[in-house]
């Protein structure tokens, strides 16, 4: 009950999914997914209708761009490291590319471009980012 409590004071709740997997691994629950969906729907509001906007780009137009930072085991620079994943995705297609980076500053961030481009067959006429350090000089609406 104290979930659902929490749920509610969020802008963005987490999904009953991450709820019963927190179940499984911390709390060794055997129950089935369908049970706590089913306990969560009984115990609270139905949730607000969201809009969803579809966009759809021509091929080439557009492409996805990300930071991800994870900690990876990799032998060759001596065990565990924290590593970045930058990640570019075509919108038209989904397809997309990962391409792993030591640093996150401005030559990592051109060299990885270079190499995602490069494994994606060709370069897109934009490219769009969110609001990450290395890109943007300035946030949006600051």
């Amino acid at each position: 009950m104290s979930w659902i409590k929490e749920q509610k004071e969020k802008e963005r709740p987490e999904s009953i999914k991450a709820l019963y997997e927190g179940l499984v691994l911390e709390h060794g629950f055997n129950g089935s997914y369908k049970s706590v969906l089913r306990y969560v729907r009984r115990r609270s509001a139905p949730p607000a209708i969201r809009p969803i906007r579809r966009v759809e780009t021509e091929p080439g137009t557009q492409s996805q761009v990300d930071w991800l930072t994870t900690r990876v085991y990799v032998e060759q620079l001596g065990g565990s490291v924290k590593l970045n994943a930058f990640l570019m995705a075509l919108s038209y297609c989904r397809m997309w590319s990962v391409i792993w980076s030591v640093k996150m500053d401005m030559l990592s961030w051109i060299s990885c471009h270079n190499q995602a481009f490069s494994f994606l067959g060709g370069i897109t006429k934009t490219v769009r980012i969110d609001n990450l350090k290395t890109g943007v000089a300035k946030g949006s609406g600051t």
